[in-house]
């Protein structure tokens, strides 16, 4: 009881309520992005024509598949290995400053990676990712109900009144915020999790594994190989003031929050000045699908 008392108590602080400020500026650009299941997809300016990227905040630095880089005549200046949601280690080259355009923001990679993104689920024409480069220099709107995905210089933005408000932890070029899991009776914490909006999971975290009601699942479904482990039905997940209940989370290693949890609000993503502002949409009160396979 008392530590249940405690945690609540624990996580009722970070939370707070935008202050009234006036609308946000004019954002720098506003693409509609295409979903793939809750995933954003959309074309990117790059070497004189559109290619489709993923917007994922849980890539470290903007991503090339070698059929974009061989088009691009961009050739690895070094190789090394990095891991992703799967198992196992992904090979990495590393290429020279690259420009791209989003909509109408210029933006310049500095230490861009390729991967062969052949194997992972998404769509056959997605030729990279969106990672860092963009999320950590500027503020980035997530509406799921247009289907907009905003970008504000930092320093002119102004949050929208009455937004509830997360602490958002920047560790390098990681995102992260805290979230109560109430795994089941009598068990629940406080862990960060990682932002990851190329994840269409709701929370990973190895304690759903200790849920009352489990079930053998594939895992990964990203950079690496797939693998089993035990997803577990969690009673709730509290983002802020915001609970959604009867939770499946996958039970691999790295914990994150996915897009099962972001597609329920308008998300501003203010890393600049760690903070991330949630604006509930109907979605909020849809059930979460148990996992397949």
């Amino acid at each position: 009881m008392w530590k249940s008392m405690l945690l609540a108590l624990a996580f009722a602080g970070p939370c707070e309520v935008a202050a009234d400020h006036p609308p946000p500026s004019r954002p720098l650009t506003v693409i509609h992005y295409r979903a793939d299941g809750h995933l954003m997809l959309a074309p990117v300016a790059i070497g004189g024509r559109n290619e489709w990227f993923v917007f994922d905040s849980g890539a470290p630095h903007l991503v090339l598949d070698p059929r974009l880089t061989a088009r691009l005549r961009l050739e690895p200046t070094s190789r090394g290995a990095t891991t992703g949601t799967g198992a196992g280690a992904v090979g990495v080259g590393h290429l020279r400053p690259v420009s791209i355009r989003i909509g109408a923001l210029a933006l310049r990679a500095d230490d861009p990676w390729e991967i062969d993104l052949s194997k992972v689920p998404i769509p056959g024409d997605v030729r990279g990712l969106i990672g860092a480069d963009l999320w950590k220099n500027h503020v980035v709107r997530v509406d799921p109900v247009r289907g907009t995905l905003s970008v504000f210089d930092p320093a002119r933005f102004r949050p929208v009144k009455g937004e509830a408000v997360v602490p958002l932890i920047i560790e390098g070029e990681k995102m992260f915020v805290e979230a109560r899991l109430d795994v089941k009776p009598g068990l629940s914490v406080i862990h960060k999790l990682r932002v990851d909006t190329g994840a269409e999971e709701t929370v990973n975290d190895p304690i759903a594994g200790q849920a009352l009601v489990t079930k053998r699942t594939t895992v990964g479904n990203g950079l690496g190989e797939n693998f089993v482990a035990v997803s577990g039905l969690m009673d709730a997940v509290h983002l802020g003031p915001f609970t959604i209940r009867r939770v499946w989370g996958p039970g691999g290693p790295g914990p994150a929050i996915g897009m099962e949890i972001f597609r329920r609000f308008v998300t501003t993503f203010d890393a600049p000045h760690g903070r991330l502002y949630l604006s509930p949409t109907p979605a909020l009160k849809e059930p979460v699908p148990a996992p397949t396979g």
